[in-house]
């Protein structure tokens, strides 16, 4: 896909990887759609977007409350009159188990990781058009894959997500619409880094916003459904 004058909308921009993925994008003239919750840091990426020479709007918006979604959609459509791509970025991460972690942050896990990518999805997906091709992207994570004591929410957000994309594939396939989901683990962002790992030695998030623009560049006759990316060495201290 020649991502010239493509509007490409991404959640959690204001840093880590969305902010990386913006600055990749805008490097290849396409306007952003920004989503977040800190404006600063999202004027601070778009500020450093525009000097590419492409457009960008910012939107401020929490997304746990799902009834901001379709402001995003909205305002897309109005500032560019269409969508091409979704980054469906923002993250949350809770640990916790039934007997420790109440509903209502099990609730707000479920809403930020599952619920939010396919009522943004399902709503921009319409606005795509046909003979310009598009792509959804799902940044999920290594718990996509498996499971682990303490992770009941953020797995069971991201095995769901897994399930979504797996079906959206086949319901865009015809409608020249990529679809497809990076699963990482050991990201060095803000969410990722722990005491006992070695920021150095985790995924750098501007590698990683890399992997996604090559798959939103990739043939068309072609589509990168699942990509697992891992540090090359443990970032275990």
């Amino acid at each position: 896909m020649n991502l010239k004058n493509k509007v490409a909308i991404i959640t959690g921009a204001s840093k880590g990887i969305g902010r990386e993925v913006a600055l990749d994008l805008a490097k290849e003239e396409c306007n952003l759609v920004l989503v977040g919750r800190d404006i600063e840091a999202l004027t601070s990426t778009s500020n450093d977007c525009k000097k590419y020479g492409i457009e960008t709007i910012i939107q401020i918006c929490d997304l746990s409350v799902l009834s901001n979604i379709p402001s995003i959609i909205e305002a897309a459509k109005k500032q560019f009159g269409k969508i091409n791509i979704v980054v469906n970025n923002a993250g949350y991460y809770q640990k916790g188990n039934p007997y420790t972690t109440s509903l209502d942050e099990w609730d707000r896990s479920l809403a930020v990781l599952l619920q939010a990518p396919y009522h943004l999805t399902n709503l921009a997906i319409k606005e795509i058009p046909e003979d310009e091709g598009g792509a959804i992207i799902f940044n999920s994570s290594i718990a996509g894959k498996i499971t682990y004591k303490t992770g009941g929410a953020y797995c069971m957000a991201k095995h769901g997500l897994a399930a979504y994309a797996n079906c959206l594939f086949e319901d865009l396939r015809e409608k020249n619409i990529r679809v497809s989901t990076f699963y990482a683990g050991f990201v060095n962002t803000e969410m990722g880094r722990e005491d006992h790992l070695d920021p150095e030695k985790m995924i750098q998030p501007e590698e990683f916003a890399e992997q996604m623009v090559f798959f939103l560049k990739n043939s068309q006759s072609s589509c990168i459904r699942e990509v697992v990316v891992s540090p090359r060495v443990s970032p275990r201290k």
